[in-house]
């Protein structure tokens, strides 16, 4: 019975990376920025996981008067300075674009002609933004169970990867959004989406994943990942009445 819990594990992440991609659709849809969205989301995941963390899976202690100690504050002192120049520095502009519009939109146009057009761009962006995306989800996956082999304490190794994607997801999202209503938050469906992709998703079912690729390996866990189309497709066709298509439409 031992044996399928990897498996029933990896079911389960599927639907809840499924459910968590669907509300997150109606929640844009309903004015969500997607830059707050990944602050807020990743911000509420370390609340939650960085008390648990420190209190079950601290090991050692910081100190100054030993060469190892003073080599670990030095070295997070110099992350988070590189963090803060990328963030903050402008470099030179080598390329003037400008963008007047989302990279993506999904519902096309009235019949403009340059609306059109735009939309086929937007198809060729979005692609390539998917595909970097899974790409750089591929090696997320590698990378855990590499990382796992020599630091096996799962619920801080989230616990670190929230915190620092909250720190770099609020700085960028303070200077992608300067409108301060898109922050303020309300009893809707985009409170609920930030709760449950922050709470659920990234605290616990991120746990689950990583526990599932220190037992059977990245690509045992990537292996599920196609499960994650065939459940927003079923859901989205009886709940929402969309139309798929054999190549996109």
């Amino acid at each position: 019975m031992g044996a399928a819990y990897p498996y029933v594990a990896m079911v389960l992440v599927q639907l809840c990376y499924s459910s968590s991609n669907m509300l997150l659709k109606v929640a844009l849809e309903r004015g969500l920025n997607q830059f707050v969205f990944v602050a807020y989301r990743h911000i509420s995941a370390s609340l939650l996981l960085c008390p648990f963390a420190y209190v079950l899976e601290r090991r050692e202690t910081v100190t100054l008067k030993t060469p190892k100690g003073r080599a670990k504050v030095i070295g997070t002192l110099i992350s988070i300075g590189g963090s803060f120049i990328f963030t903050l520095w402008k470099g030179k502009c080598l390329i003037n674009g400008h963008v007047q519009r989302p990279l993506i939109d999904i519902y096309g146009s009235n019949g403009n002609e340059r609306k059109l057009s735009h939309v086929k761009e937007s198809w060729l962006k979005g692609s390539a933004l998917i595909l970097l995306s899974n790409f750089t989800w591929s090696l997320w996956l590698i990378f855990q169970g590499v990382v796992y082999k020599d630091y096996p304490a799962q619920l801080s190794l989230n616990a670190l990867i929230c915190l620092f994607a909250a720190f770099h997801s609020s700085i960028l999202a303070l200077f992608a959004t300067w409108d301060l209503n898109l922050w303020r938050l309300e009893w809707n469906v985009q409170l609920w989406t930030i709760i449950y992709s922050g709470v659920v998703v990234s605290a616990l079912v991120n746990n689950l994943l990583i526990w599932g690729i220190g037992r059977k390996g990245p690509v045992f866990a990537a292996m599920f990942h196609p499960l994650q189309v065939v459940i927003v497709g079923i859901f989205w066709c009886i709940a929402f009445a969309e139309r798929f298509h054999l190549g996109r439409c």
